[in-house]
């Protein structure tokens, strides 16, 4: 899916987002108190969202697939759904009221939510998505979603 940006008068251009893709980075979520970074890989491919999540020295995969997160096999009843990139990106494709704000090599795509997220905040340098900033309602945190590479996903 691509979305179409906004008109400037020195380029048009489309922000690239893709159902199916690859993509890699870290996660800062930070409050008041602290800092807390964890590294990510993900690849979704024809719904199925294979992830990798990586602190210090642990590691687990997670699996997600027709609506189930399995975890070494077993089916995780009680997952936030927000710990995918999918979800964002769902958010972002399927979003049919968003604000944007479009200047030279960037532009800044805003969703307001009703739920435990207030604000979705994406950013794209050169049309491609560099971050996410996830404002939650009670405002004690703020997660931000830093990718190193987000790319279509191509058989082969």
């Amino acid at each position: 899916m691509l979305l179409t940006s906004c008109k400037s008068r020195n380029s048009q251009g489309t922000l690239k987002i893709y159902p199916d893709y690859i993509a890699k980075g870290f996660v800062e979520i930070t409050s008041n108190k602290m800092v807390s970074k964890y590294f990510f890989f993900e690849q979704r491919i024809n719904g199925k969202v294979e992830a990798e999540f990586q602190k210090d020295s642990r590691k687990i995969k997670i699996t997600k697939e027709n609506g189930k997160v399995i975890l070494d096999g077993k089916d995780l009843k009680n997952i936030a759904e927000d710990i995918f990139l999918e979800y964002y990106i769902d958010k972002l494709i399927n979003s049919e009221k968003y604000s944007i704000v479009k200047q030279e090599k960037s532009t800044i795509i805003t969703i307001e939510l009703k739920d435990d997220i207030r604000y979705l905040h994406y950013y794209f340098e050169d049309e491609r998505l560099k971050k996410i900033v996830v404002i939650y309602q009670d405002a004690r945190f703020i997660k931000t979603i830093y990718l190193t590479e987000y790319k279509k996903y191509r058989k082969g």
